[in-house]
């Protein structure tokens, strides 16, 4: 029986709610295989080297050996229009809670854990989707609290690719579904034999199955641009940002992930697509031990001295910041399909959103800068705390005392001074 996109959506929202390191590995794995959009076991196949980070396509291009023909194909994986459809979200997920395994072979696998069971494969992602039944129906009593009540009964994981198929054929010619689908196009048309179907043909079938409109029929266009941190680029700390990248993700001994590595951009992405999604995914109640993971992470990079509280508050500016540029990227996919002139438009939006985003940009530095401002009063009070409470007559003490209640009131003034003059604006003005 097919599954199709909303089927894969479901199933990853539901491992998200169930949250946890399996749910995570799972959910990467699903992900993976949908994306793919091969046979069953072709996902367990897949090695960090045979992957390129593609910047024109803002997508990471992989070579998929395919089981049945023994050809390579390739494949894309790409952000969603929401969480669940995103590669660098469950990326990010796996390697915030999952540990990669040693590799026997001296090969990065992507899905280290099915590459283990082969060559059966297809069985073990198969049981992940099956574990998401109703109890009633076979469903695993682990994730009973989560079923997915509209998966087929016999779902399975050979349900993907034909579910795929069927989802993107209905919407554009059937040799920009073999793009996807990796089947050999030459014989239709001198022209494929030319034209690069596995990058710029494939954008048609990744862009529906990201959860976006469909482009017009025969049309080719750019897919969906990753979230990004380019708007808090200017304004973070990218040494700490580096920093806490490097605590949050199990990635040593994955070289491709390496500073300056091949896969780094995407690295950086699933970051950014994690921080992107921090708000809704906190609200939601999925992934919340990534979101625990993500404040202490960002404590420890960034403000050591901050409390958990303070780093919620930063991240969820930040996902509003990184948002809207996701916005902003990606007009080009929510702007609805027509044969009129729709750039003006795209420029006059984007511009209200920089305009937005430069707004934004000053509340969030204006709240940061009240969370320094309320450390430096909790150890004021501290500090005269201390003083009203030390003994009298200290020892090496030769000015007269002042009294508790004068000294309480001049540190107050003296606080409340400080704190409002540095909200104020610098001022680089002469003065004689």
């Amino acid at each position: 029986t097919p599954l199709y996109p909303h089927h894969v959506e479901a199933v990853n929202r539901a491992y998200a709610r169930a949250d946890g390191a399996e749910a995570a590995a799972r959910k990467f794995a699903i992900t993976v295989a949908y994306q793919i959009s091969g046979r069953t076991s072709e996902a367990a196949w897949v090695t960090l080297d045979a992957m390129e980070w593609d910047g024109h396509f803002n997508c990471l291009i992989a070579e998929v050996p395919q089981s049945k023909t023994v050809k390579l194909k390739i494949a894309a994986f790409f952000a969603g229009v929401n969480q669940h459809r995103c590669f660098f979200t469950a990326l990010g997920d796996n390697l915030a809670l999952n540990r990669p395994p040693p590799s026997e072979d001296n090969v990065d696998w992507l899905l280290p854990d099915l590459h283990a069971v082969c060559p059966k494969p297809g069985k073990r992602l198969g049981s992940y989707l099956k574990a998401l039944l109703p109890r009633d129906r076979g469903g695993a009593a682990t994730y009973a609290g989560y079923a997915v009540a509209n998966l087929p009964d016999d779902v399975s994981g050979a349900g993907l690719r034909p579910g795929v198929i069927n989802a993107i054929a209905a919407k554009m010619p059937g040799g920009f579904v073999a793009a996807m689908t990796g089947h050999d196009v030459t014989g239709l048309s001198a022209l494929y034999e030319y034209l690069d179907p596995d990058r710029a043909v494939l954008m048609a079938a990744v862009i529906v199955m990201a959860g976006y409109l469909a482009l017009p029929w025969g049309h080719l266009g750019l897919g969906p641009v990753p979230a990004s941190f380019d708007w808090l680029c200017s304004r973070v700390d990218n040494a700490a940002l580096t920093r806490m990248m490097a605590s949050l993700f199990y990635v040593d001994g994955l070289r491709a992930f390496m500073m300056g590595a091949p896969l780094r951009p995407a690295l950086e992405a699933a970051l950014a697509s994690l921080v992107m999604y921090y708000e809704d995914r906190e609200r939601l109640g999925e992934m919340r031990s990534v979101g625990r993971k993500m404040r202490y992470c960002w404590r420890g990079a960034f403000r050591p001295t901050a409390t958990d509280v303070d780093a919620d508050a930063v991240l969820r500016d930040w996902s509003k910041l990184l948002r809207a540029k996701f916005n902003s990227d990606n007009l080009h996919l929510t702007s609805p399909p027509a044969t009129v002139n729709v750039q003006p438009i795209v420029t006059a939006v984007t511009r209200l959103t920089n305009l937005v985003e430069s707004q934004a940009r000053t509340i969030s530095e204006l709240q940061e800068a009240l969370v320094e401002n309320r450390l430096e009063l909790s150890n004021m009070r501290n500090a005269i705390s201390n003083a009203i409470n030390a003994p009298a007559g200290t020892a090496g003490t030769t000015k007269a005392a002042v009294p508790p209640a004068v000294a309480v009131v001049a540190a107050a003034a003296a606080a409340t001074t400080w704190v409002s003059c540095s909200m104020q604006p610098e001022t680089t003005a002469a003065t004689d």
